[in-house]
């Protein structure tokens, strides 16, 4: 029969393990969960689009969004997807044109929200998320920015 005692060094190993197994999980699910419990911003309407240099594709969207927090935007976290939320899909090339700008909460307007995906699939079939960096969090926040599903109504 073997018979094993822990010492309080393995106790400590032990729980700087779990502590750390639980920093990785809040790293890896916290953005999504926080973001669709509390988002930073609400689902942007886009207003218009006009064609944009080759590829044919390509077009420059105005876009409107309220934001809910005062949360700092991470450069460059705009992922566009092509298909539904949740099922299989697959990344396309969006960016913000609009020069960088401190924004606080209330109505945001974009006039250079370029998206390389057919207007009509962006309206049926396409999604997209941001993310944002918020205080006293170690994990960025990740809210839906725009999701063909539904329409959202943008107040002033």
């Amino acid at each position: 029969m073997i018979s094993s005692k822990w010492t309080r060094r393995d106790h400590v190993a032990l729980w700087i393990c779990v502590a750390m197994a639980l920093a990785f999980l809040a790293e890896r699910l916290m953005p999504a969960v926080e973001g669709r419990l509390s988002p930073v911003v609400a689902p942007a309407a886009l207003v218009k689009y006009s064609k944009a240099p080759p590829p044919s594709y390509r077009n420059v969207w105005q876009a409107q969004a309220n934001k809910l927090r005062g949360c700092e935007y991470v450069l460059g976290s705009l992922r566009w997807y092509l298909g539904p939320v949740g099922g299989r899909r697959v990344q396309v090339v969006a960016a913000f044109l609009d020069p960088p700008q401190v924004r606080t909460e209330g109505l945001l307007e974009w006039q250079g929200l370029q998206i390389d995906l057919d207007p009509e699939l962006v309206k049926t079939n396409s999604h997209a998320t941001v993310r944002h960096r918020c205080p006293w969090r170690f994990w960025e926040v990740e809210s839906v920015f725009f999701t063909s599903d539904q329409k959202p109504e943008v107040t002033e």
